[in-house]
């Protein structure tokens, strides 16, 4: 999947034309060497996921800069290629504040940040102050409607300020945590990041507002210059007409593309070219931009969720899908089961063969673990050699039966210098009004029951339970 993702952003990046459509020559003609060079070390496993991440922010907020440009270009869009800039620095604002609160977070659950982590949150804070000032000044110079509106004055909110005072507090006694705790804070950013985005969506109705105004401005113009030409030339009314009559067009399309930006909750643009001339080639320039924005967004993503070893899900991943079945589980009463797998001895297959062939049983591990459930099914890596399943509108005993069924597929797996590889099985069922953690930790206990008792073999939760253990 990766592979033909990769393709597919190759194939775009070749379309737009670099030395023509991108204004940064240098960033065009550097940014095929800096993306092969980053997937070389990601295939290779010898980087870092915070840095993965920083070069895809990173690239994907210089690719929107390349945008408002080229939308800058048109000289009767210019007070709307203001706003859409305004609406670069709030939205960048506000991926700077998720990172802020990822971060944070984490630092509440470790009771305080890291040097690495403190120094990557001042760098984010820096950033996130920089882009919000900027966005404002721009907002106060250019828009005095903007500037004077409800929703600027609710940015800068009693929560906003208190927010701000908890990473101030976090920065100036060198990453730790002196108050609050995991939960409040997610919530508490999470309420000033909605209200960013709330003033990204108005900035969009504004700026609907101002072309339906432009298109009510141009036709009245057309009207009367109309109706004078007439009098005086036919050719100059004919000529006069069909000139505005291309601008009217132009900016009707930008409508229905910001519309699209809405219902998507994207800022970037989508313009329909209807054309050949320079209206035309800046909207085949934005759309080819667009898209290529989308192929990295679509590769950050999958390197988020995806183990690359394997090919699962990967734990984080995992956990947010996982909780939203037992939700739809505890609504509509469907049954759900967990199970846990862990390849037996897989230590000292590690010791006498090496790691090589350690990663060739973890490969052939999840294939078998995918081949074998159902496609609605999620399969993920916990940890190491410990995986994990979540079974979808399944009960116990149809957990147990797919479980022995993994179990008897692994061992009659023959991997070549290796041999004969088992695996240990725990499942549990979801109970009523059970958290996820709850869940995992009895499946865990059923997993450990079986390595206990012998390995490869499946172990029920119910069983531990009359075992003294819950």
């Amino acid at each position: 999947m990766l592979l033909k993702q990769r393709e597919i952003t190759e194939s775009s990046w070749a379309n737009l034309g670099t030395a023509e459509l991108l204004q940064d020559q240098e960033f065009a003609q550097s940014f095929p060497t800096h993306l092969t060079a980053m997937r070389q070390r990601i295939d290779s496993g010898t980087v870092q996921w915070d840095e993965v991440k920083e070069f895809y922010t990173s690239t994907v907020q210089r690719l929107i800069e390349l945008i408002v440009i080229d939308v800058a270009k048109l000289d009767h869009t210019e007070g709307i290629s203001y706003e859409l800039q305004s609406l670069s620095y709030i939205a960048s604002s506000r991926e700077n504040l998720g990172l802020i609160r990822a971060t944070l977070n984490r630092g509440y659950q470790q009771g305080q940040l890291s040097k690495k982590e403190f120094e990557y949150l001042i760098s984010l804070y820096g950033t996130f102050t920089s882009n919000l000032r900027t966005f404002e000044a721009i907002s106060k110079t250019h828009f005095k409607e903007t500037a004077d509106s409800a929703w600027l004055v609710e940015l800068r909110s009693e929560m906003f300020h208190s927010v701000i005072y908890k990473i101030d507090n976090t920065l100036n006694t060198g990453g730790k945590l002196v108050s609050g705790n995991a939960l409040a804070w997610w919530r508490e950013a999470t309420l000033v990041i909605d209200t960013m985005k709330r003033t990204e969506d108005a900035i969009l109705d504004q700026i609907k507002r101002q072309v339906l105004d432009q298109i009510k401005y141009y036709k009245n113009y057309l009207y009367w210059y109309a109706f004078f030409a007439i009098i005086t030339l036919t050719t100059v009314t004919l000529l006069t007409a069909f000139t505005v009559y291309r601008i009217l067009k132009a900016l009707s399309i930008l409508i229905h593309s910001l519309e699209n930006v809405e219902k998507t909750e994207d800022f970037g643009l989508r313009i329909n070219t209807w054309s050949k001339d320079e209206f035309g080639q800046i909207s085949h320039s934005i759309n080819s931009l667009l898209s290529y924005t989308d192929k990295i967004i679509k590769d950050k993503e999958f390197l988020a969720t995806t183990d690359m070893l394997t090919d699962t899900m990967n734990r984080r991943s995992f956990v947010a899908a996982s909780k939203k079945e037992i939700q739809r589980s505890e609504r509509y009463g469907i049954p759900l089961s967990m199970i846990y797998c862990d390849i037996d001895f897989f230590k000292s297959i590690n010791d006498q063969h090496g790691h090589a062939a350690g990663d060739e049983i973890l490969k052939i591990f999840a294939t078998t673990l995918k081949q074998n459930v159902r496609i609605n099914d999620y399969v993920g890596r916990w940890g190491g050699e410990e995986f994990v399943i979540l079974a979808v509108e399944t009960d116990l005993a149809s957990a147990e039966k797919l479980s022995e069924k993994l179990r008897r597929n692994i061992m009659e797996t023959s991997v070549l210098n290796v041999g004969q590889v088992t695996s240990s099985f725990g499942v549990a069922e979801k109970k009523k009004g059970e958290i996820f953690e709850k869940l995992c930790e009895r499946a865990d206990q059923a997993l450990y029951k079986a390595k206990n008792s012998g390995r490869n073999k499946v172990c029920l939760s119910e069983a531990i339970k009359t075992g003294k253990a819950n």
